[in-house]
């Protein structure tokens, strides 16, 4: 087979049609690079690899893109790849050469985030959910936190401070605000040993 003739398409690909009437898309740079032009002869093998080779340089350069722009988890990076359009050969080999170069990194991703979260008076438990829903590993997740020490008495003190210091005010304001902080993820331990000496009812309750 040979090229009769190649045409520059939208979002910078290339339309190649052989002599037989097929055609097939390449990146338009990927095509340059690699001399495809009228009146090459291409067999069967040689247009496979240059279509997987073609996705996989696209795959890289969008990865590359996203990275810069946004914290992300080998999963995903997995999940923005195959949302547009990639085959799971092209994400799967992406993914792992991104790692390898060590542009996506859980268990770094994970250190920063648990610090950031815990940081900003997020619960272990909270904090948790949210790294994994960021496409982190539990057991990555969990590791990255029990490296940061947290006291979590001082967490629940800053944070009625800043939001519940109204509420605290009548019994019934704090048992809504032990509900929140329950929701929040902390232990009733903890909870009721900040606001026992708010509270009658908390101090001489059962825990």
């Amino acid at each position: 087979m040979q090229v009769v003739k190649v045409e520059k398409q939208k979002k910078h690909m290339c339309e190649i049609t052989l002599d037989n009437g097929e055609t097939f898309l390449l990146d338009s740079t990927y095509t340059a690079q690699n001399c495809i032009h009228t009146g090459v002869p291409l067999c069967r093998e040689e247009i496979k690899l240059h279509t997987e080779q073609s996705q996989y340089k696209r795959a890289l350069s969008y990865s590359v893109w996203y990275i810069e722009r946004y914290s992300a988890s080998a999963k995903k990076l997995g999940q923005k790849l195959k949302s547009a359009g990639y085959n799971d050969s092209t994400v799967k080999r992406t993914v792992a050469r991104m790692c390898e170069l060590g542009l996506i990194d859980d268990g770094e991703l994970a250190r920063r985030l648990s610090q950031d979260l815990l940081a900003r008076n997020v619960s272990k438990r909270e904090a948790l959910y949210k790294i994994v829903s960021k496409g982190i590993p539990r057991d990555v997740a969990a590791a990255a936190l029990e490296e940061n020490e947290c006291d979590e008495t001082a967490q629940i003190k800053a944070l009625i401070a800043k939001k519940y210091a109204e509420k605290i005010k009548t019994e019934d304001g704090i048992r809504k605000t032990v509900a929140a902080l329950a929701r929040k993820g902390f232990a009733y331990g903890s909870i009721k040993s900040v606001l026992s000496e708010y509270s009658e009812e908390l101090k001489y309750s059962e825990e």
